[in-house]
């Protein structure tokens, strides 16, 4: 009998890895404090605490984006609703915004839902398919189409963009930087758009446009989304011009202009 026993605890050693082995060892040995593990591991109270601190880290959503979070930038670049290249500024609890940089355009503007954008996809949370969408109520939203325009022949045509980047100053001041290229192919107008939230009783956003190497008699027009009553313009160096249903910003010389967008309240 006991032969058997030895036998069997032979094969049982034999298959047991060697951290097992050691951990068997351990617990067979006398200063082994065995009562202290199983208070340590089966105390209820204790088993209590820390399911109720687990389940309340999982249950936390992260901290919205926005000027007021230092923890997370405000101003981000990311896909968003299937669009790529987008840059996304978290202006205001009540007003967020995106610009097209490969087209050098605004995207949306959005009043901001419990995320502002809700980051899912395989680089955020490991699911494969999904896409950042925008989390809120949708106030602006422009096409994604050729925005820039220069003078033809016989109509405006598109003029070739590119984006330089952007940089940002203190929360909520952002400055995108565009190049237009002229007809010869080789010179460029700069422009540089700051925009602004603005406080007002409707949501409002301030586009301020800094134009340099503009050409003295040439024009270069931005296609604007909304309808006529959206936008207005302020400063001496552009002017508002509707070509059908279509409104545009005329920049005729170098300098400033501000576009004021408003939207209705929500």
């Amino acid at each position: 009998m006991n032969g058997t026993r030895k036998g069997n605890e032979k094969f049982m050693s034999m298959s047991l890895s060697k951290h097992q082995i050691e951990a068997r060892a351990c617990l067979e040995s006398e200063s082994f404090p065995l009562s202290m593990m199983k208070f340590q591991l089966f105390n209820p109270i204790s088993f209590l605490l820390f399911i109720a601190s687990t389940s309340t880290l999982v249950s936390q959503e992260p901290p919205r984006r926005g000027i007021g979070n230092p923890s997370e930038p405000w101003a981000f670049r990311t896909v968003l609703d299937t669009r790529p290249r987008v840059l996304v500024a978290a202006f205001d609890d009540s007003l967020w915004a995106a610009w097209d940089t490969q087209r050098c355009r605004l995207f949306q503007i959005w009043k901001p839902g419990e995320q502002g954008v809700r980051l899912q996809g395989i680089v955020f949370d490991g699911a494969h398919g999904p896409q950042p969408i925008v989390d809120g109520s949708r106030l602006h939203e422009e096409p994604a189409e050729s925005a820039w325009f220069l003078p033809g022949e016989r109509e405006p045509v598109a003029a070739a963009v590119r984006y330089r980047g952007h940089r940002t100053g203190v929360p909520g001041q952002i400055t995108l930087t565009y190049q237009v290229m002229l007809p010869d192919g080789e010179s460029m107008i700069s422009i540089e758009e700051t925009p602004s939230f603005k406080a007002d009783t409707s949501p409002s956003m301030a586009r301020r446009f800094s134009i340099k190497g503009l050409p003295q008699g040439l024009q270069v027009a931005l296609q604007l989304g909304g309808d006529t009553s959206t936008w207005r313009v302020e400063g001496r160096a552009g002017k508002l011009h509707d070509r059908g249903d279509r409104r545009h910003l005329v920049i005729k010389e170098n300098g400033e202009v501000t576009l004021v967008g408003t939207w209705k309240s929500l």
